[in-house]
């Protein structure tokens, strides 16, 4: 039994578009608020972007199917293991600071648990501090 994944919430309707993926059409999106740039023609000179702790960048995967699935981030050939989404439940998942530097490309792999075939999402450019929305629709 495979799933299929779709992430939503961007403002930006052309990042959620659908791609191909194993077992089923998958697409991502982000979200964040990370507000206008600052008037001073991009200099930051104040010491509160020093002393401010990084935002989370974080997925909220709403699984919607009956099997929990354990949930990967992927950068190029690195995979790395955000946790398990149990079934028909929501779940928050920090992505780790490892896999982002600034603007990141990455893509998400949901392999359920007791099932045959993981889905993989589209390719996504996340930024520190977004919010991806992943959904995980029922079989």
């Amino acid at each position: 039994m495979s799933a299929a994944l779709r992430a939503a919430g961007r403002t930006d309707p052309a990042k959620a578009d659908g791609a191909s993926g194993i077992g089923g059409w998958v697409s991502s999106a982000r979200t964040g608020d990370r507000g206008p740039p600052s008037g001073d023609g991009g200099q930051e000179t104040s010491t509160k972007a020093t002393t401010e702790p990084a935002q989370p960048t974080i997925v909220q995967v709403d699984n919607q199917g009956f099997l929990d699935m354990t949930v990967y981030a992927a950068r190029s050939s690195q995979r790395v293991r955000l946790g398990i989404a149990t079934g028909n439940g929501k779940t928050n998942f920090n992505i780790p600071s490892i896999l982002m530097s600034g603007l990141t490309a990455l893509h998400f792999v949901a392999d359920p648990i007791g099932g045959r075939r993981a889905s993989v999402s589209q390719e996504i450019t996340v930024a520190p501090g977004d919010t991806v929305v992943l959904t995980i629709p029922p079989a």
